[in-house]
């Protein structure tokens, strides 16, 4: 829950840091609210939990995330099994992003002129997957892909074809040729990979 004053609270089942508590105990869980000590310097606008993790937003735009990430959906660039600390998600802060390519190009702007940088408006955590809204409406989806719920195409498991380097020894006749075109017999999909 949040606040009227933006700081975040949670409860609940904690065994991938799923509610931000820093803290050994973990089998039980969190039984009462418990302030998010680690957004304690932010203002929360926006807050979502999945299956096992949690996303916030806070005023400026950034979103943070924190739980178990084991699908990606923590979106800090690594996979983790329990992340009790909130991390910012820094392909989301468009804001930050600008204002060092501004930097790194030499040019001095105003600050008002970063005002119309994108920023992100709404959190979404849903089982394994994380979703944002930005300011321009775009959606932006990492985590979990298996039944196609960040709308990003699935593998098409039809005719899939590779190059087989054909039998080993000597060197093959023109009868037989060296590479091969098959088609692959099997496909197989995950949560965590394709093949």
């Amino acid at each position: 829950v949040l606040d009227d004053n933006g700081r975040c609270y949670s409860w609940g089942a904690n065994q991938y840091g799923q509610c931000g508590i820093l803290s050994r105990r973990r089998i039980g869980g969190v039984a009462s609210p418990k302030h998010v000590e680690a957004l304690a310097k932010v203002k929360i606008v926006d807050i979502s939990a999945g299956d096992v993790h949690t996303l916030a937003l806070t005023g400026g735009g950034r979103v943070f995330g924190w739980g178990g990430g084991f699908e990606g959906q923590l979106g800090t660039g690594y996979i983790y099994q329990m992340n009790p600390k909130p991390k910012l998600v820094g392909d989301l802060d468009f804001v930050a992003i600008e204002a060092s390519q501004v930097k790194a190009a030499g040019q001095m702007k105003k600050a008002d002129l970063l005002d119309n940088t994108p920023k992100i408006v709404s959190v979404t955590a849903k089982g394994n997957s994380s979703f944002a809204i930005s300011s321009t409406g775009h959606v932006y989806a990492w985590g979990c892909n298996d039944v196609g719920n960040l709308g990003l195409p699935k593998p098409d498991n039809a005719k899939l074809t590779y190059s087989d380097p054909g039998p080993i020894g000597p060197k093959s006749s023109s009868l037989t040729p060296a590479i091969k075109m098959r088609q692959f017999q099997t496909c197989s999909f995950d949560s965590d990979h394709n093949i």
